[in-house]
């Protein structure tokens, strides 16, 4: 159903400190974040990094110290204080918790805001059977959090979150207590509500698999900064830190000395001369995801050898081999579709893609610029 009220979330200059004793706290460093209309959006940062600071902020549970929030073109907050208090930013959310009240049934629960907003029964219980049944719980309404399971409970607080017809919803950490089957249908989940009602949905999670499996952007947060905006496939290609890259997948890295002998660039990895086109002369660390990585076989189109590593660890799980192999003084790990288990102790020779090959600088952890980005700047 294609909404007339969703909503276009900003924020300008937006700063959040805290008082922790005699010790000023900055949990959000001048974010700038414009967040469009029907868009699902992610953050994603490690624990501490600001994320729900961010979300408080918009919902109104927190002021910006400076710094404005808008919906669409009116401003809500501003400079530590609310212009529209937290009851009229018409938010629903979901917090990692979620918060239900255990003495009350289903029913109660997912009744609670609308009788704060006065409803008359007959409108609540309209609306209540209505969201039960697109939920899929119509069956627990009587009954209490504890008498059904963590999913369930999950769906009663979506519930909760979506009865009043929110014009925002706002998901903070909302799986990370359901186990990993679970987690996948409640993805599905979230996914369909935003599609139905096309909502301007936030997700904040620590978890890059709900932010890829969701979110239309994505913005990196740690230490309170906004270190990446972008699809969610444009950080995992092309993460503006080391730190980043670690933050969303596994990642192999290496330090090396990049060479410029008035040709193509390269480094030498394990005796192999590998390029590093338009990349500066000088040490580096260099990043291989474990998709880029293969022991050699007969098809090894794509991939450069690199010699032989010494298979360290070999487990199955879930249909795949999840190898360590020694190689250079360091362990190198990814996951392999093979029926034969690689034992540990044998030598493999092993190749990676040359071109999907990520470079940091040694000393910052920032993505290191090409030379000719370098001379623009």
């Amino acid at each position: 159903m294609q909404r007339d009220d969703i909503m276009e979330i900003r924020l300008e200059n937006v700063n959040k400190t805290f008082k922790n004793g005699k010790r000023v706290v900055e949990a959000l460093k001048n974010i700038n974040i414009k967040i469009n209309d029907g868009e699902f959006f992610g953050v994603l940062g490690p624990s501490g990094a600001g994320k729900t600071t961010l979300m408080r902020v918009i919902a109104g549970l927190e002021t910006p110290t400076t710094g404005s929030v808008y919906f669409d073109n009116n401003v809500v907050a501003r400079d530590n204080k609310n212009i529209v208090d937290v009851e009229d930013r018409n938010i629903g959310m979901v917090f990692q918790t979620w918060g239900l009240y255990p003495h009350l049934s289903v029913y109660d629960n997912i009744a609670f805001p609308l009788r704060v907003k006065r409803w008359s029964e007959d409108e609540i219980k309209k609306r209540i059977y209505e969201i039960t049944d697109i939920l899929n719980i119509r069956n627990t309404i009587n009954l209490k959090p504890g008498q059904i399971s963590g999913g369930q409970q999950q769906r009663v607080a979506l519930c909760r979150a979506l009865v009043k017809n929110p014009t925002i919803l706002i998901l903070d950490e909302p799986f990370s207590n359901l186990d990993a089957v679970i987690k996948d249908s409640a993805r599905e989940l979230a996914r369909e509500i935003h599609n139905r009602d096309t909502i301007t949905t936030l997700i904040v999670s620590h978890d890059p698999a709900d932010i890829f499996s969701l979110a239309d952007r994505a913005a990196v947060i740690n230490h309170g900064v906004m270190e990446q905006l972008a699809e969610p496939l444009e950080i995992y290609d092309n993460p503006k830190s080391l730190d980043i890259s670690k933050l969303i997948g596994d990642i192999n890295t290496f330090e090396v000395e990049i060479e410029n002998d008035n040709d193509t660039p390269f480094f030498d990895l394990n005796g192999t001369k590998i390029e590093a086109p338009g990349y500066p002369a000088g040490r580096a660390i260099i990043g291989i995801r474990p998709e880029d990585i293969k022991i050699l076989d007969n098809d090894d189109k794509g991939y450069k050898n690199i010699g032989e590593a010494t298979v360290r660890v070999s487990s199955y799980a879930s249909g795949q081999f999840k190898i360590t192999l020694s190689f250079v003084n360091s362990d190198i790990q990814f996951s392999i579709n093979s029926e034969i288990p690689y034992k540990t102790g044998k030598n493999v020779p092993i190749g990676i893609r040359e071109n999907k090959i990520k470079f940091f600088d040694i000393n910052t952890g920032a993505a290191l610029k090409l030379m000719a980005e370098q001379n623009e700047a």
